[in-house]
């Protein structure tokens, strides 16, 4: 299938917009000099549960403080307006994808361990380091593969077509690239970023994560992120019973990092990978 008719196709798949009001709650959010909390608090408290679903977000595991966050405007205080607005986005994402019967064999429940697991990766790295806020890369590794359940969404035989040519030992992104006239879920999360409008940190890391030297903009969020993605790359495919370059040491090597950080993120990724799963289903 050509780049044209693949996206001309998702075009045509009848992706719902973003929710007009979440689209406020994100205006509210890109300033956060000059936001107004009780208004903030006003729009996210519309949503019923959503509010409670928050919450009890982050009052578990990765987002739990020495004591309990009992209201909205604690967890902006706490945790910074980006972070509440990629969780916001992993909650509108999960109620779009939970519409999704999978019928390609994707095995979702497992890719999804990969994108726990870069979220896992992404907060061990910037503790470890101090670059960025573990918080926000945390909730990064929930919202940054997009474009994946988009495929699923719009192109689902295309699934199954990258799992065939993944086989013969590419990476994911590689066997989109061969399986897909050199689209990839990074371009076709790219276009979801511009038709929902997200703010250009959001996109740089759905369109950037595997090419982190294709952006300036959050560059050091981009890099690190990029990071934890290859690690939890490894995690993902020996789920899935693939072995790709990502296993070998030479690629992981290039990330720069102490091997000695690289094997202790592998060895806790499936233990913590299981614990949020109960809190950060899909």
């Amino acid at each position: 299938m050509k780049k044209e008719e693949i996206f001309a196709k998702i075009n045509d798949s009848n992706i719902p917009g973003l929710p007009p009001a979440i689209k406020e709650v994100f205006a509210e959010l890109k300033n956060p000099a000059t936001l107004d909390m009780q208004s903030l608090i006003e729009k996210i408290a519309s949503f019923g549960e959503l509010e409670t679903l928050l919450l009890k977000q982050f009052n578990k595991n990765y987002f739990r403080k020495q004591f309990h966050i009992k209201s909205l405007h604690e967890a902006i205080r706490y945790f910074g307006a980006r972070t509440i607005q990629n969780i916001l986005l992993y909650l509108v994402i999960r109620s779009f994808s939970a519409k999704l019967l999978d019928k390609t064999g994707f095995l979702r429940a497992n890719y999804w361990r990969h994108c726990l697991g870069a979220s896992v990766a992404a907060h061990e790295l910037a503790t470890i380091t101090g670059d960025c806020d573990p918080y926000l890369m945390f909730s990064y590794g929930l919202i940054h593969d997009i474009g994946i359940f988009v495929i699923e969404h719009s192109l689902p035989e295309l699934i199954l077509k990258i799992r065939e040519v993944q086989k013969k030992g590419l990476t994911h992104f590689d066997a989109e690239k061969e399986a897909m006239d050199g689209v990839t879920h990074e371009d076709i999360g790219d276009w979801l970023c511009k038709k929902w409008e997200l703010p250009d940190e959001i996109r740089n890391i759905v369109a950037y994560h595997h090419r982190p030297h294709a952006t300036s903009l959050n560059s050091n969020e981009v890099f690190l992120f990029h990071k934890a993605d290859v690690i939890s790359a490894t995690y993902y495919e020996s789920l899935m019973g693939i072995y790709s370059f990502h296993d070998r040491k030479p690629v992981l090597d290039a990330l720069g990092l102490d091997p000695a950080i690289i094997t202790r993120i592998k060895e806790i990724l499936p233990d913590e990978v299981n614990k949020i799963r109960e809190i950060f289903s899909f």
